[in-house]
């Protein structure tokens, strides 16, 4: 089975060019879109990082 993603609407993201869209297709099951707000590098994780939202 062929899997197909397309990279799209690319935004400069501290110099780089990223995209915040991505579109993965599987022609024999479905496909979907993510779409992302924002983009930061270099960012230390913390404990915060995995509470619940509500």
């Amino acid at each position: 089975m062929t899997n197909k993603v397309i990279f799209c609407d690319y935004k400069k993201v501290d110099g780089v060019q990223i995209p915040h869209t991505l579109e993965l297709v599987e022609p024999a099951f479905a496909s979907f879109i993510i779409r992302l707000d924002s983009v930061k590098h270099n960012i230390k994780a913390g404990a915060k990082w995995f509470q619940k939202t509500k």
